[in-house]
């Protein structure tokens, strides 16, 4: 085979990887400890093992990681047997690692990953080695197709955080989001405040104030969780087909 050894981890599910954490090893504080350390990584992906890999990001570490004993000192070595206590949004902060972040919108089953340079820009390494890889991202629910189990003796990502489950749903706000509005008369019940994220075609109405609030106006809605909003959809209103009822139909929309 020719090219950087590749690590290829195989799950029963979906994810959608965000990003790469590649954790400084134990070894001693020497030149062959730094050396082993990768500094750029190509990550790939595929939905199952008849599918072709499709490239989802590659390039350098943070540039602290990347240039450490060039630009910058060296990285620290980590201490063997620690936890590592990391989250979706950062690696430990009290461990020494190189990461990276980058944009990708389709999740995988399996994923394929190498370090075509190590440390001092070195393509022709002897090895790699880490004490922690981390490729922190979001699971779905719905599980991957079945296959044959294998056996690889490849280490095990860490896909963070597991808690943070992608839940498709038609809309993350409901009755119980709380609404606040600037710009608007008034609302209410009697203005069919609840009506706006109630699941029935049932008309909210918002009369601008040209005197009081912003323009255009705001709807604010407050939950109690985090959500990930991919799209906006308004739904016409159910009032008689006229002028007045099509010139209250929103046409451009700004979310925050």
């Amino acid at each position: 085979a020719s090219g950087p050894p590749e690590l290829i981890f195989t799950q029963d599910f979906e994810s959608l990887v965000l990003g790469m954490r590649v954790y400084a090893n134990t070894e001693p504080f020497n030149g062959a400890a730094i050396a082993a350390d990768p500094v750029s990584y190509t990550i790939e992906g595929r939905s199952d093992e008849t599918s072709d890999w499709k490239v989802i990001s590659f390039g350098e570490f943070d540039e602290t990681w990347a240039k450490g004993g060039i630009q910058f000192p060296p990285p620290d070595r980590n201490v063997k047997d620690e936890a590592i206590n990391s989250s979706f949004e950062e690696g430990d902060p009290t461990k020494s690692f190189g990461y990276v972040s980058f944009s990708n919108t389709i999740p995988y089953r399996d994923y394929r990953v190498r370090f075509p340079f190590a440390r001092f820009n070195r393509a022709n390494y002897t090895r790699i080695a880490i004490s922690e890889l981390e490729l922190p991202g979001l699971v779905t629910l719905e599980p991957a197709p079945s296959s044959e189990p294998t056996l690889s003796a490849v280490p095990t990502a860490s896909l963070l955080p597991t808690p943070e489950i992608v839940d498709g749903t038609a809309s993350v706000i409901d009755p119980a989001t709380e609404l606040q509005t600037s710009g608007c008369i008034y609302t209410g019940p009697s203005i069919g405040d609840a009506y706006l994220r109630d699941g029935l075609i049932s008309d909210y109405s918002c009369p601008y104030n040209p005197f009081n609030g912003t323009f255009p106006p705001q709807l604010i809605l407050i939950q109690k969780y985090d959500s990930r909003v991919l799209g906006i959809r308004v739904y016409a209103n159910s009032e008689l087909l006229n002028t007045a009822a099509l010139e209250a139909d929103p046409i451009s929309y700004t979310i925050e």
